[in-house]
């Protein structure tokens, strides 16, 4: 809200990929799905996942499978701002 008020540029996250540090492969498999059926809705979805191991191996495996289905992965600064 306080970006909008001062019309700056933002974009609102929708979820994070894991609670902390060793959270279960299957959990952040599970959000990635989540996430997938949001962006297929809403045209775009903002995830935030830590640099923990298990979130970076399941990105590695995850991805390529994403982008095979047609998903475009691209940093936060690509997308466009919230009306």
């Amino acid at each position: 809200r306080i970006a909008a008020l001062y019309d700056l540029k933002f974009l609102q996250n929708a979820m994070f990929l894991e609670r902390g540090k060793n959270e279960e492969k299957r959990h952040i498999r599970n959000k990635l799905k989540v996430a997938a059926k949001v962006a297929q809705r809403e045209g775009k979805v903002v995830i935030i996942g830590h640099p923990y191991q298990e979130t970076i191996d399941v990105l590695k495996e995850e991805l390529p499978k994403l982008e095979k289905q047609g998903f475009i992965i691209v940093p936060v600064s690509e997308l466009g701002e919230e009306s």
